[in-house]
């Protein structure tokens, strides 16, 4: 599930920021949804694509809200609050 952060190879997904707790996030939603996947993520080693997607989907309800956050964050000038 961490390779959906991203890593030095490849590119993460936009609303998956590290420095936004984006390894906690994805964590929860999985605990929250593995009795909904039917099981883990990888089977015999194999990733059950259908599980992935149910997480997925589950992200992306949420993804609104975390763009949304992060405009805040980004709109907020630290340097406008010291002077």
């Amino acid at each position: 599930m961490c390779f959906f952060v991203g890593n030095d190879f490849l590119p993460h997904l936009l609303s998956l920021e590290i420095r936004e707790n984006a390894i906690d996030r994805l964590i929860k939603l999985y605990k929250n949804m593995v009795y909904q996947t039917g099981g883990w993520l990888t089977e015999d080693g194999e990733v059950n694509v259908d599980r992935v997607r149910i997480i997925m989907v589950e992200l992306g309800k949420v993804e609104d809200e975390i763009f949304k956050e992060r405009q805040v964050w980004d709109s907020m000038d630290v340097f406008k609050l010291w002077s």
